[in-house]
């Protein structure tokens, strides 16, 4: 029994090593094949165009949307850190589920984005969603219940508060806020 281990009574071959019967051990020239099929496999999806790459979310397989696009943080607590991995550092963690980002780039899971200051960093895509957010800047703004300034007022909002985008005719965009919408 030289170079395996016994676990639970049973015989293991050391990690990295083919063992009897795993498939590793095929000819040379077979495994060459093997590979430039999986290759080819993989090609023909990007020769069609990005359009056909398929994206798992977790729920359907989906298109690729375009970039740059907006989304939302799904999680009152997100990470955003300076590469596409576990493995780089944080750079900022967010604390307001809602707030909108602008997606620059996709990377597999990970997403390239923008805060609304600007800031810039990578997001795991589970932490984000596609429901369309704004966030209310500079001074008090008055939702109205018509796109028109004339319009009756529904609500006033303060900077900082975060409303959920329902559409947008021209200038004006429908927006809820607090059990609100104007």
């Amino acid at each position: 029994m030289t170079n395996a281990r016994k676990t639970n009574g049973q015989e293991r071959a050391p990690i990295g090593r083919p063992g009897p019967g795993d498939g590793n051990n095929a000819h040379p020239r077979r495994r060459a094949v093997a590979r430039a099929l999986a290759v080819l496999a993989l090609a023909v999806p990007v020769l069609a165009g990005p359009a056909a790459l398929p994206v798992a979310t977790g729920h359907a397989t989906e298109q690729k949307p375009n970039v740059p696009r907006f989304a939302s943080l799904r999680h009152a607590k997100a990470n955003m850190r300076v590469g596409p991995g576990t493995k780089y550092p944080i750079s900022w963690v967010y604390r307001r589920r809602g707030l909108p980002v602008e997606i620059l780039r996709d990377y597999g899971i990970w997403r390239y984005l923008r805060d609304p200051w600007g800031t810039r960093g990578w997001m795991h895509v589970r932490n984000l969603t596609g429901k369309r957010t704004a966030l209310i800047t500079g001074r008090l703004h008055v939702l109205r219940a018509e796109p028109s300034d004339t319009a009756a007022p529904v609500v006033r909002v303060e900077p900082t508060v975060i409303g959920e985008l329902e559409r947008c005719q021209g200038a004006w965009c429908r927006l809820g806020v607090g059990g609100h919408t104007g």
